[in-house]
């Protein structure tokens, strides 16, 4: 089947005019949401988990002993990553979830259920470095820009389908569904659709964010080897990751360049800021 020149047109456009720098991987990127933008997308997600929240009962947000203890660290590595500017906001609740998530433009929200003291989790609240690990993780979604690229790419192949798509509207009765955004209720569990390359580089940016912070990123592989104990190797946290057996061997393979990094940064060492060509 030939496209049509009309979608190849409509393809070109789309794309010549969303060029972002990429911090992350140097160069360019093609993605169709400003840092802006992104900034307002998160708030509106984070807006919506509050309010869910706070309907469900017996709910404690931003619980002072939680919030105290993950805060400080989400401020260090913040500082640490490719866009310490972001206005990175905490949140948390004592749900029972072993869950955590970062929305575009930096709104984290951590579930009570993740660590190991409530019984259901697998992360120890009393290990800095293991919150680390789970908070440098998130955030590397983030400073990535994994759910906003993915949205670019949705958007450009709908767009250039759309005549196809909303034929099928019309003819085929609840096609529309596949094009709904992945937001959920409940909780509001910001449930973004990552790409298993996706979490694999948010592990290994995520694992640098903690080292470069002083947080030791041998602890990435301690949560990921616990994950694996308590859950077995398909247990789905952060969307389609890979496997934890699978995240856990590309760490390692990436451990003893972030174990330099994280020795320096004890004997005083300050690593420099990220650059990138603008």
């Amino acid at each position: 089947m030939r496209t049509p020149c009309w979608a190849l047109l409509l393809l070109f456009v789309s794309l010549s005019g969303c060029r972002e720098v990429d911090r992350v991987r140097g160069g360019t990127m093609y993605n169709w949401y400003s840092i802006e933008e992104e900034i307002e997308l998160g708030e509106g997600v984070m807006e919506e988990a509050l309010r869910l929240g706070r309907q469900q009962e017996g709910i404690v947000i931003d619980g002072a002993d939680l919030y105290a203890r993950l805060q400080p660290i989400v401020q260090r590595v913040a500082r640490a990553s490719h866009y310490p500017e972001l206005p990175w906001e905490l949140h948390t609740m004592n749900a029972s979830l072993p869950n955590a998530w970062c929305a575009p433009g930096g709104k984290i929200m951590v579930y009570g259920g993740l660590f190991t003291q409530s019984g259901e989790g697998f992360v120890d609240l009393s290990n800095p470095d293991e919150l680390a690990a789970i908070l440098g993780h998130e955030m590397a979604h983030a400073t990535c820009r994994h759910v906003t690229y993915a949205e670019t790419v949705r958007k450009t192949v709908w767009y250039s389908f759309l005549p196809v798509y909303l034929v099928g509207v019309v003819f085929v009765p609840g096609l529309s569904v596949v094009w709904d955004l992945s937001f959920q209720g409940g909780f509001g569990i910001w449930a973004a659709s990552y790409s298993r390359s996706d979490e694999a580089e948010a592990d290994r940016i995520g694992a640098e964010y903690a080292a470069r912070a002083g947080f030791d990123p041998r602890a990435s592989l301690q949560v990921w080897e616990r994950a694996h104990e308590q859950y077995g190797s398909d247990f789905e946290l952060f969307g389609s990751h890979p496997p934890n057996e699978e995240r856990v061997q590309l760490l390692q393979e990436a451990m003893p360049e972030l174990v330099k990094i994280y020795e320096r940064v004890l004997t005083g060492w300050q690593p420099p800021a990220y650059t990138w060509q603008e």
